[in-house]
């Protein structure tokens, strides 16, 4: 049916909605009292069972819903402005023969597959993106990646299939050209020259192989620097030396050239050589034996020489510690100095022994604590003896005379505690026996003869400054100590400690770590009447001498007792009728005394009778009387009064 002019449908009841069934073509159509043109057409609803074609553009507002359309044919360009929206599993096929198609599958990857080559082309560059993050990036400039590249085993140069770095194993790197491997790594090292992989026994070592000769050196390791080679080696820039260093089956070289231009052989002077057998040359010369390497000054490579019998320094008169001076000069220290005899002196131009130091200072001697200003002349020291540790570690110095069966002494430092310690002297008193003859205790008590008594002594004793012990063993001997000290009290007033003395104590103990027991002693006692006490808590107080006078006694030859006052305070002779009070040139002036008694029973009989007696003579109130203690006869003396 066609229909030339189409003015009004009414009589069908098509109010708003047009339904043509067949085909309908008109050059106007009218809706109302508007046609309907190609330059604008408005309807509420078009339903259109058949074919309508459109000659223009068609232009929809809304959504163009295709139900059950099989075919689209567009002769001319699709612009979808939001996007087209293809199912799963549904395809988009591009080419005459469906060469190139386009998919996502169900629950799975996106797919692009293709019978040819697929090029993607773009004038700025292409990126591919995972997760809006660039992983691959094409540029005029090359290509940028933006993470890893995983591939199965290696990369190969294009046109040259032979030329590769693979991974031939887990943790493993190799490099090939000419389709054999030329560098390969792993945990355990580096090898070169196509040698197997490195294996953990060596211990991660690099390995350079080279079967090849290299710059006329064959079998050879070169590092060679600004410089490539081509037959020969060559220049890379110019106005840049080249350096080169070569390493054989003959040993170690080391090559200089000056500078040059790019692209010109290279000339090499040798520098520096070690041969396989241990020998160091120098400039290709490895000397003579007997010569040594001599300076021939800043910027001169050194020569071998052989040394004169003598070395003549300048200043050398007083043959002085010699050091490095300037240009070929040496210089001696000015306060050191070594004569022709041996001698050496610190601080002083001239040595009065073996080893003599001097000082030159007039800072004054500290007493207590240690300063530079003590100006100590020599120190030995023993860092490991620290503070917080190490009771026992010791210092000091030894003294050895003679060969063989030598003679030694040792002078050291022992530490007994936390920033103390004690000064000791020691000796050999046999073939293998040594012993400690000295001490100075940091206490400032001083020990003599090697002994120390440890046992606790009388608690009125206040310090002991010097402890001599008897003996060299720990026998009854030694159970003996002398000390000279100070103890609290005196004899005045009692024990106190207002007042002390100080003397000489004499000890005993069963043994070493034994109480001591305090026996005799001599002492000064600091009370009113200041006096010195000779005395004995155990025995009398005696005196001996020696009445033939002899050169050379101990107290065990001098056996004639004088005097002795015995354990009841009595004063006695050491002999019976043999000891004299005063004689006919030295008198007493005054005696004395209570009762007098007189008797010379036992001994010689007077001269007037040839008698002996004993008698007593006593004082009375008015009277003096004599008792004869033989037959007990009472006597009274006439006196007569002086006027």
């Amino acid at each position: 049916m066609a229909l030339s002019n189409l003015t009004k449908v009414q009589t069908i009841g098509i109010g708003s909605n047009i339904e043509v069934v067949g085909v309908v073509t008109t050059g106007q159509f009218k809706s109302g009292t508007s046609n309907l043109h190609s330059t604008g057409v408005e309807l509420t609803n078009l339903n259109v069972s058949g074919i309508a074609t459109i000659g223009g553009n068609l232009s929809i507002g809304g959504t163009l819903t295709y139900e059950d359309v099989t075919n689209i044919d567009s002769i001319g360009i699709i612009t979808a402005r939001e996007g087209i929206k293809i199912p799963d599993d549904k395809n988009i096929y591009l080419g005459a023969s469906n060469d190139l198609r386009i998919y996502h599958a169900a629950g799975a990857a996106s797919h692009i597959n293709a019978v040819g080559l697929v090029n993607i082309d773009g004038t700025t560059g292409v990126r591919l993106e995972y997760n809006n993050a660039n992983r691959v990036s094409c540029t005029s400039t090359g290509v940028t990646l933006g993470g890893d590249i995983e591939i199965a085993d290696k990369i190969v140069h294009e046109g040259d299939t032979n030329t590769a770095i693979r991974f031939p194993a887990a943790d493993t790197i190799s490099f090939e050209t000419g389709g054999s491997q030329v560098l390969s790594m792993n945990l355990d090292g580096l090898v070169t020259g196509g040698q197997t992989n490195p294996t953990s026994s060596d211990n991660g070592n690099i390995y350079i192989k080279n079967g090849s000769s290299i710059g006329g050196v064959s079998h050879a390791v070169n590092y060679v620097s600004n410089a490539v080679f081509n037959g020969a080696w060559k220049y890379i820039t110019s106005s840049v030396g080249a350096t080169r260093i070569v390493v054989n089956q003959s040993g170690f070289q080391f090559d200089t050239a000056a500078s040059g231009t790019a692209n010109n052989n290279i000339t090499f002077s040798n520098r520096f050589n070690i041969s396989n057998a241990g020998a160091i040359g120098v400039a290709g010369a490895y000397g003579t034996a007997g010569q040594v390497l001599t300076s021939a000054g800043s910027g001169s490579a050194p020569t071998w020489a052989t040394p004169s019998a003598g070395v003549t320094i300048t200043n050398n008169a007083d043959n002085k510690v010699i050091t490095g001076g300037s240009g070929t000069n040496l210089n001696a220290e000015s306060n050191v100095y070594i004569d022709a005899n041996g001698k050496m002196s610190i601080g002083a131009t001239a040595a009065d022994r073996l080893l003599d130091i001097h000082q030159n200072s007039t800072t004054a001697y500290q007493v207590t604590g240690f300063s530079p200003a003590d100006n100590s002349l020599l120190r030995i020291h023993n860092p490991s003896g620290t503070d917080n540790g190490g009771v026992g570690y010791h210092t000091g110095l030894e003294f050895v005379v003679a060969s063989g069966a030598n003679s030694y002494g040792q002078l050291g430092y022992v530490r007994t505690g936390n920033n103390i310690g004690d000064f000791f002297f020691k000796h050999r008193t046999g073939g293998s026996t040594y012993r400690e003859t000295l001490r100075v205790k940091s206490d400032d008590t001083i020990l003599l003869a090697g002994y120390n008594q440890t046992g606790s002594v009388n608690s009125n004793v206040v310090r002991e400054a010097v402890k001599i012990n008897c003996s060299t063993s720990d026998n009854y001997d030694n159970r003996h100590l002398l000390t000279i000290g100070q103890t609290e009290g005196n004899w005045k007033d009692g024990t106190s400690a207002d007042d002390s003395s100080w003397g000489l104590m004499w000890h005993y103990a069963a043994n070493a770590s034994a109480t001591r027991q305090l026996r005799a002693g001599i002492a000064y006692d600091h009370a009113n009447t200041e006096q010195l006490k000779i005395w004995s808590a155990y025995g009398s107080i005696a005196f001996y001498a020696d009445l033939a006078n002899g050169a050379s006694e101990t107290a065990e030859t001098c056996d004639t007792k004088l005097a002795e006052f015995d354990t009841f305070g009595s004063f006695v002779p050491g002999a019976n009728n043999a000891r004299d009070l005063g004689n006919s040139n030295l008198k007493w002036r005054n005696i004395h005394v209570m009762d007098m008694h007189f008797s010379n029973d036992g001994g010689d009989p007077n001269c007037v009778d040839g008698t002996t007696g004993d008698w007593t003579l006593q004082e009375g109130a008015d009277g003096i009387y004599m008792i004869n203690n033989k037959n007990g006869k009472k006597y009274e003396m006439m006196l007569k009064e002086v006027q």
